[in-house]
């Protein structure tokens, strides 16, 4: 881990600066957007519908900590995916040498959770495609962080499934 010693947050695309405050806004809405594209469908046509959950009852602080918590893990996942390696690979062997091959491996990671299925890793590969595009046009990792974060805790208080998660 020493080659990260010396490296600032803007090395690996967390800039700060009024493109990133823009960058995270459109994230979260187009997360969120995409998640709803996702759900509407299969609501629509009534190949699924909402089930009430009687035993669970959870209050504002369930859904504070489940926010925090995704949005933890997400900020983890784009530094994972799309931080500095995945910028080194851009910079070396170009976006589409870069961008699918990624998004290809991050869903073939997610083939372990429980409940996948070929549409899941389909849909997280297409995702994950898109996620390193968002970082590809933004160059920088707010853009794919709000678009992960907002389309996981969507997906998840709505469908309460997400890449095969349940």
């Amino acid at each position: 881990m020493r080659i990260y010693e010396n490296r600032r947050l803007v090395d690996i695309g967390l800039w700060w600066n009024r493109s990133s405050v823009d960058n995270i806004g459109l994230g979260i809405l187009g997360g969120a957007g995409a998640a709803c594209l996702v759900l509407a469908p299969p609501l629509l046509f009534r190949i699924a519908h909402f089930t009430p959950t009687p035993a669970e009852h959870p209050g504002l602080d369930t859904f504070a900590f489940v926010t925090i918590l995704l949005i933890a893990g997400a900020a983890g996942e784009e530094l994972l995916f799309r931080g500095y390696g995945f910028q080194l690979l851009l910079a070396t062997f170009g976006p589409y040498a870069t961008i699918v091959p990624v998004g290809i491996l991050f869903a073939l990671l997610h083939g372990s959770n429980p409940n996948v299925n070929a549409v899941a890793i389909a849909n997280t590969a297409g995702f994950g495609t898109l996620f390193g595009y968002a970082y590809f046009r933004s160059r920088d990792l707010w853009l794919p962080s709000g678009c992960i974060s907002a389309g996981t805790l969507h997906s998840r208080c709505l469908a309460r499934t997400s890449a095969g998660l349940e």
